[in-house]
C-alpha cells in the first residue's frame, strides 16, 4: 500500500500543514510504506527527511478568502487607520462583497489531483487522504476521479460547515458536496474530524460516518518530559500568527499590564496591508513596545524554529474567540499539552475541554483574559508540575502513529 497525502494547503515550511504531512509520513515509512507527498506548486524548500516523495502539484489553494489584489490591500490599509467602530463595520462590509462577487465554484483541485493520480499509476492498493481541503477544493473531485481510482479516500474535515461554505465555497453547500462524494466513491470514502465534538456536529448533519481522529503531534528527541525550571521572568508566549480570531487584538492590554512581572515572546508572521485592520493597530501598538522584555518575531518559522519558540515557553497565551473554534482544534494547544506547558486558553470550546490541568485557567471571552493570566502568573510553578504529569497520557494518544492506525481502519477513533 502507497500512501499519498494531496495537501492543496502545503506551500512550504511554515505553519502545521508540514508538521501534520511530515508526522503521518515518517509514521507510514516505519510501517514499509511508500509515502508521496502533493503539494502546492508554490511549496518553497524541500522535504525535511528522506519520508517521502515531494510532488508540488496544485495551482488551486486551500483556502482563497485572504486573496484580493492590491485594491483591497488598499482599502484595509486605510481602515485600519479610522476609529475602530467605522472600522469595523467598513471591514465587514467589504468581506460581504468579496464573498458575492467570489461566489462559490468547483476549482481546479479535482483536475489537478486526477492528472498526478494518473502520473502516479494509482491503484486500489494506495490509499489517499487529504488533510487540509476546502469546500471548492472537494467540489470537483466526483468529476474528476473514477470511484475506483484508489483503494481508501481519508477526507480530515477541520472546520465548521459554515465556515466552509463562507471562506471558501463550492457551487453547492458542503453538506450537499460531501454526500454527493460519498454516493460517487461508496465504501472506499471515509470522513474525519480533528475533535470528537466537529465530529459530532458533521455526523448530525451528514447522516453518514465522521470518526474523530487525533492530532499527529511531533516533537524533537528530548523535548518529553523536559524539565526546566520556570523562567525569572516568566516568558509568555503567542504563537502561529496575528489573526483576529486567536484574539491577537487582546495582545496590547496584556503586554501593559504584565510587562513588569513577565516577558512576552509573540510571533504575528507577516502582517501587512491585507491584514485585517483590527490586527494592523494591534501590531502597530506591540511593536511600540518592543524592548528586552517585548519581543515581536514578524516572520513564519520553519519547524525547528518553531519547535524552539515553544520550548522557551513558561506560559502560553490562546485567547481564542470561542465562537470562530467552537469545537475546532488547535494544534499549538495539543503542541502545548504535549510539551507540558501550561496555557491560558478560552471557556466554551474544545480548548477548554482538552486544556488538562490549566482548564483552572479557561476564561471567559474576552473581558476575562487578563485575570486568568494574572491566575497562571501566581500558580505557574504547581501548573507546570501539574501539566507534566498529565503529559505522557495526551502523548499516547495524540501522535502520528495512532492517526495513521486510525485512518487505515486499524482501530476506532476516539
Amino acid at each position: 500500500m502507497r500512501l499519498i497525502l494531496a495537501d492543496p494547503g502545503l506551500q512550504g515550511a511554515a505553519g502545521h500543514h508540514l508538521n501534520y504531512i511530515m508526522g503521518l509520513a515518517e509514521a507510514a515509512q516505519l510501517r514499509g510504506m511508500p509515502v508521496l507527498v502533493l503539494a502546492h506548486s508554490d511549496f518553497a524548500g524541500g522535504m525535511p527527511s528522506d519520508a517521502a516523495r515531494l510532488m508540488p502539484t496544485f495551482n488551486a489553494r486551500y483556502q482563497t478568502s485572504g486573496d484580493g489584489g492590491p485594491l483591497r490591500a488598499t482599502l484595509l490599509g486605510a481602515f485600519s487607520r479610522l476609529p475602530p467602530g467605522i472600522a469595523d463595520n467598513a471591514t465587514a462590509m467589504l468581506r460581504r462583497v468579496r464573498r458575492i462577487q467570489r461566489g462559490g465554484q468547483a476549482d481546479s483541485f479535482g483536475r489537478e489531483l486526477a492528472g498526478a493520480l494518473r502520473a502516479l499509476q494509482s491503484t486500489g492498493s494506495d490509499m489517499l487522504v487529504l488533510p487540509s481541503v476546502s469546500a471548492a477544493n472537494l467540489a470537483g473531485l466526483a468529476d474528476a476521479l473514477a470511484a475506483d481510482t484508489v483503494g481508501r479516500i481519508c477526507i480530515v474535515l477541520r472546520r465548521l460547515p459554515e465556515e466552509m461554505d463562507a471562506s471558501d465555497p463550492g457551487p453547492s453547500p458542503i453538506g450537499t458536496i460531501l454526500r454527493g462524494l460519498g454516493d460517487h466513491f461508496g465504501p472506499g470514502l471515509h470522513l474525519f474530524a480533528d475533535t470528537r465534538p466537529l465530529a459530532d456536529l458533521w455526523r448530525g448533519l451528514l447522516g453518514i460516518p465522521v470518526t474523530a481522529v487525533p492530532l499527529p503531534v511531533t516533537v524533537s528527541e528530548g523535548s518529553e518530559g523536559q524539565e526546566s525550571p520556570v523562567g525569572e521572568p516568566p516568558n509568555l508566549v503567542f504563537a502561529g500568527g496575528g489573526r483576529s480570531e486567536k484574539g491577537y487584538c487582546l495582545l496590547p492590554a496584556i503586554v501593559a499590564a504584565f510587562q513588569d512581572r513577565a516577558r512576552f515572546t509573540i510571533q504575528s508572521g507577516p502582517i501587512d496591508r491585507r491584514s485585517d485592520p483590527a490586527v494592523q493597530r494591534a501590531h502597530r501598538a506591540l511593536k511600540a513596545r518592543i524592548g528586552p522584555r517585548v519581543q515581536v518575531i514578524e516572520r513564519e518559522l520553519v519547524p525547528q524554529d518553531y519547535l524552539g519558540l515553544l520550548r522557551d515557553a513558561d506560559l502560553m497565551l490562546l485567547p481564542y474567540d470561542p465562537d470562530a473554534y467552537g469545537p475546532r482544534s488547535s494544534g499549538i494547544l495539543a503542541e502545548t499539552r504535549t510539551l507540558a506547558i501550561p496555557a491560558v486558553v478560552p471557556r466554551g470550546c474544545w480548548m477548554e475541554q482538552e486544556a488538562g490541568p490549566a482548564q483552572a485557567f479557561a476564561f471567559d471571552f474576552p473581558d476575562g483574559f487578563a485575570a486568568s493570566v494574572a491566575d497562571a502568573l501566581a500558580q505557574l510553578g504547581p501548573a507546570t508540575e501539574a501539566m507534566r504529569a498529565a503529559a505522557p497520557a495526551w502523548r499516547a494518544i495524540h501522535n502520528p502513529e495512532t492517526l495513521l492506525d486510525v485512518l487505515q481502519g486499524l482501530r476506532p477513533g476516539l
